[in-house]
C-alpha cells in the first residue's frame, strides 16, 4: 500500500463550504420554514450534503437557529427533549422526565423579540421514535417555533407506508408544509452540484468533472466526492488537482476510474 505524505500546502485549495444547487435548495427551504414558523421536511439520499448545508444555515444566525442530530441512542421522547434543552444552551432539570423537559422547552421556545421565529433542525430524523416526533409537534403547536425534519427517504416511507405507520404519523403529515424531496428530479447529486464543487476547488477540465460525477453516483454521494478531492489535494501537493490526482485518489480508496 502506498503511503501518502501530506504536503504543508496541500489543503490550501480546500473550500470551507460550496453552495451547490442542492445546498441552495436546502437553504431556501429552511429560510422559508423559519420565516413562516412552519414545520418542514427535507428528504434525500445519504451524501447529498443535507447536514452540511443545514449546519451552515444554523451557524449564520445562532441566536434563533439550532441543530440537533438524532441517533439510535438519542431517539426517544425523553432523550430528544433533554438533548434539545442542552442544544438551546440550558441545563435540563436533574432527575426530570418528559413532562418537566416539555415545560422547560415551552419557556425556552416562547416567542421572543427576534425578527423571525426560532428554528429547530432535527437532523437524521429517520431515527426518531413516533412519540418523540409527536412531542416536537406539540412544541411547535404551543410556541410557533419552526421545526424541520431532515432525513433520508426512510422517514417519508414510514409516514406513507403501512396503515399503522400512516395512523401513527397522521397528525405529523398534516403539519408538514411543502416537503422538499431532493431526489424528486434526479437520483443522487446532479452535474450542477459537481460543477459547483469543482469550481469551489478551482478545478477545471471535462475529464476531471466526469471522474467526480462517477464518484458522486457511488455510495456516499457528494461526501464521497469531497473526501476524494481532499485526498487528491494531498497528491497534488499544493498544486492544481488534475485527472491523474483524482485517479490516484480513487485507486487508493478502492474505486474504479
Amino acid at each position: 500500500m502506498e503511503v501518502v505524505k501530506l504536503h504543508p500546502d496541500a489543503a490550501q485549495g480546500k473550500p470551507d463550504f460550496v453552495m451547490t444547487p442542492t445546498a441552495e435548495a436546502i437553504t431556501g427551504a429552511l429560510d422559508y420554514y423559519q420565516s413562516k414558523g412552519k414545520m418542514g421536511l427535507i428528504v434525500g439520499d445519504s451524501g447529498m450534503g443535507k447536514t452540511v448545508a443545514a449546519k451552515r444555515f444554523v451557524r449564520e444566525e445562532p441566536r434563533t437557529r439550532f441543530h440537533l442530530e438524532v441517533t439510535t441512542a438519542i431517539n426517544t421522547m425523553q432523550a430528544v427533549l433533554q438533548i434539545l434543552i442542552e442544544v438551546l444552551g440550558h441545563y435540563p432539570e436533574r432527575g426530570g422526565g418528559p413532562m418537566a423537559y416539555h415545560r422547560h422547552l415551552l419557556q425556552l421556545l416562547a416567542p421572543v423579540s427576534y425578527r423571525r421565529p426560532m428554528l429547530l433542525v432535527i437532523d437524521e430524523a429517520q431515527h426518531l421514535e413516533a412519540n418523540a416526533a409527536e412531542a416536537l409537534r406539540g412544541l411547535h403547536d404551543a410556541t410557533g417555533a419552526s421545526i424541520v425534519f431532515v432525513a433520508n427517504r426512510d422517514l417519508q416511507d414510514r409516514w406513507r407506508g403501512t396503515r399503522a405507520g400512516r395512523q401513527a404519523w397522521q397528525q405529523m403529515n398534516g403539519r408538514i408544509s411543502f416537503p422538499l424531496d431532493l431526489n424528486a428530479e434526479a437520483d443522487g447529486p446532479g452535474a450542477d452540484d459537481i460543477a459547483a464543487i469543482a469550481e469551489g476547488w478551482g478545478i477545471k477540465g471535462r475529464t476531471v468533472r466526469g471522474l467526480l460525477m462517477r464518484a458522486a453516483r457511488g455510495a456516499g454521494g457528494l461526501r464521497n466526492v469531497n473526501e476524494l478531492l481532499d485526498l487528491a489535494g494531498d497528491y497534488a501537493a499544493g498544486g492544481a488537482i488534475t485527472a491523474a490526482h483524482i485517479e490516484q485518489a480513487m485507486a487508493i480508496r478502492g474505486q474504479r476510474s
